[in-house]
């Protein structure tokens, strides 16, 4: 799970991007709900862009 807040820029992850203008925007990944291991990563930024990569 990721929650991004910020005032411009972009959300990209699991190929999905979703930009952000002045907001809070919360994504989950397919899995979120049965997987045994979750992280859950906060951001804020107030211009640019973040890439959340599975390893």
């Amino acid at each position: 799970m990721v929650s991004h807040s910020g005032a411009f820029g972009t959300l990209t992850m699991a190929n999905h991007e979703l930009p952000v203008h002045m907001e809070t925007v919360t994504q989950y990944s397919d899995d979120y709900d049965t997987a045994t291991r979750r992280v859950h990563i906060l951001t804020n930024v107030a211009f640019g862009d973040v890439e959340v990569l599975a390893v």
